[in-house]
C-alpha cells in the first residue's frame, strides 16, 4: 500500500465536497455552473452502477470493459478540465489550489491505470474447496511488475496500481549507509524461519533468533482439535462447527472469540448460533468495532464473532477472554489480484507457491489469530481449531508454530481445563501483554 496507488469514488466525491466549501470560502462570487460538478458525480454514478456486480477484490483483467474504459478515460479529462478550471480562478486561495492540484493528481492517475499489467499474471477462477486454496496463473510478472486490482465496497469502489516486488522500494527506505535494523514480532516465525517476510523485504543475509514463549502456555492454555469434523469445503461444515462450538462454549460460560476467515461464513454460523438463547451473541457488523468490543468485556456469557479485523491487534487480557475459537485455516483467496501475481511470478522461478507462499502466510495469520487468548502470565484459556486440515502433513507445521499448549481432541478435558480452579502463578512485573 506504501508504495502503491490509489484512487476511490469515496476520495473523489470529498474532493467535489472540498471545492463547494472552498468556493464558499474563498471565491464566494463564482458560479459554480462552471465548474460542471454535477457532471463528475454523475460519472462517479455510471461507474459505481456498472462495478455493483464486480467481486469485492478482484484484478481488474476480470472486469473491463471497453465501456469502463472509456467512462474513466472521461473521468480523466473532466478532472483535468476541473484541474485546468480552479486554477485559472481570479480569486483561488489555498484551499482551491490544494483541490485543484488533488484533481489533477486524479487524473494523471487514470492513463497509468488503464495500461496493461506488466505483470501479465491472471488468476484462475477456483472455488473455496479446492486444492486448500492453491491457484492456477498464467504468464508469470517479471522484474518490477505492477498489477492492477478494483476493491468495491456497498457505496463504493477504489481502483489500484500495487508494485509486486516491495524489496527495491524497501531498500531505499532502509538506505545504504551503515546501520543496524531489528525487527521483532510474537508472530513473524513460519514452522520456525522467517525466509517468507526477509525475503519479500530483500533482507538478505539477516541474524536470526526466536526466544522462548514468556508465559507458561503448559499449564495456562489447551489446544482442542474437536474430532469428525469434516472438510471446510462440505455443505455441513457450519453444522458440525456450531455443533462442535456450544459445547465448549458451555464451559466457557462464553468469554469466547469466534474468528472466522471470511464475512460469508461469519453470517452463515451467526444465523445459527443465534438461535440459541444461553449467550449473548456480538456479530461483527452490527456495531463499530470498539463498541462490539466494549460490550464483550461488560457483558456476561458474550460471545464476539469477527473476522479479519478481530484476528490481530485486540487486547482483551484476564478472564473475560478465556476462549478463542477458530473456523478455518487462513489460507488467503486464491482469486486475490496480488496473491495470484506473486503465485505465478513464483512457479515461473521453478518454486512451489503453496509451500513458499501461501502456507507461511496462513500459519503467521493463525498465530495471530491464536495470540488472542493468552495476553500475560495469569490468563489462561482454551484455543479451538476446527479445521480438520490439521492433521494432514502440513498441518503439523500450523500445529509446531503455535504457542508450547498441550493438545487434546477430547471434549471432556475441555470441560475438566474450565471446571478446574486455576492455579496461582507467580506474576512477573515486567512481563506485558504479547503483541
Amino acid at each position: 500500500q506504501f508504495s502503491g496507488r490509489s484512487l476511490g469514488s469515496a476520495q473523489l466525491r470529498q474532493l467535489l465536497r472540498d471545492i463547494d466549501a472552498a468556493l464558499f470560502a474563498e471565491a464566494p462570487g463564482t458560479d459554480a455552473a462552471t465548474l460542471d460538478l454535477p457532471a463528475l458525480e454523475h460519472l462517479l454514478g455510471r461507474l459505481g452502477a456498472i462495478l455493483n456486480g464486480a467481486p469485492a477484490r478482484h484484478a481488474w483483467a476480470r472486469v473491463e470493459t471497453p465501456d469502463l474504459r472509456l467512462l474513466i478515460e472521461e473521468l480523466a479529462v473532466q478532472l483535468e478540465a476541473l484541474a485546468i478550471r480552479l486554477r485559472a480562478l481570479d480569486d483561488a486561495g489555498r484551499g482551491l489550489e490544494s483541490c485543484a492540484r488533488r484533481a489533477h493528481e486524479a487524473a494523471a492517475f487514470m492513463p497509468d491505470f488503464l495500461q496493461p499489467d506488466s505483470s501479465g499474471s491472471q488468476a484462475g477462477e477456483q472455488t473455496d474447496g479446492q486444492a486448500d486454496g492453491q491457484a492456477d496463473t498464467q504468464d508469470a510478472p517479471g522484474d518490477g511488475a505492477t498489477v492492477r486490482w478494483l476493491e468495491r465496497r456497498s457505496r463504493s469502489f477504489s481502483l489500484h496500481l500495487s508494485p509486486l516486488d516491495i524489496a527495491p522500494a524497501f531498500a531505499a527506505q532502509l538506505g545504504s549507509g551503515p546501520r543496524a535494523a531489528v525487527f521483532t514480532s510474537a508472530t513473524l516465525a513460519a514452522a520456525g524461519r522467517f525466509e517468507h517476510f526477509t525475503r519479500r523485504l530483500g533482507l538478505e543475509p539477516v541474524d536470526s533468533c526466536i526466544l522462548p514463549a514468556p508465559y507458561d502456555y503448559e499449564r495456562n492454555a489447551l489446544l482442542y482439535l474437536p474430532p469428525d469434523m469434516p472438510p471446510p469445503s462440505d455443505r455441513d461444515f457450519d453444522r458440525a462447527l456450531v455443533a462442535a462450538a456450544l459445547p465448549v462454549l458451555q464451559a466457557s460460560a462464553g468469554r469466547a472469540f469466534m474468528l472466522f476467515t471470511s464475512h460469508a461464513a461469519l453470517r452463515r454460523t451467526a444465523e445459527r448460533l443465534q438461535q440459541n438463547d444461553d449467550f449473548h451473541w456480538l456479530v461483527q457488523g452490527s456495531a463499530g468495532h470498539a463498541e462490539l468490543l466494549t460490550a464483550f468485556r461488560d457483558t456476561p456469557r458474550a460471545v464476539l464473532l469477527g473476522t479479519a479485523s478481530f484476528w490481530q491487534g485486540v487486547d482483551v487480557a484476564g478472564e473475560a477472554l478465556s476462549c478463542v475459537i477458530i473456523d478455518k485455516l487462513p489460507f488467503a483467496p486464491p482469486d486475490d489480484p496480488l496473491l495470484a501475481a506473486r503465485i505465478a511470478r513464483a512457479r515461473a522461478a521453478g518454486e512451489e507457491p503453496f509451500r513458499s507462499i501461501q502456507l507461511p502466510e496462513a500459519i503467521v495469520t493463525l498465530k495471530q489469530g491464536a495470540g488472542r487468548l493468552i495476553r500475560g502470565p495469569a490468563d489462561r484459556g482454551v484455543l479451538m481449531i476446527a479445521d480438520p486440515r490439521l492433521t494432514r502433513g502440513y498441518g503439523r507445521q500450523f500445529v509446531d508454530s503455535l504457542p508450547p499448549m498441550r493438545r487434546t481432541r477430547e471434549l471432556a478435558e475441555v470441560q475438566q481445563f474450565f471446571a478446574a480452579a486455576p492455579a496461582s502463578p507467580p506474576v512477573d512485573a515486567t512481563q506485558q501483554a504479547t503483541p
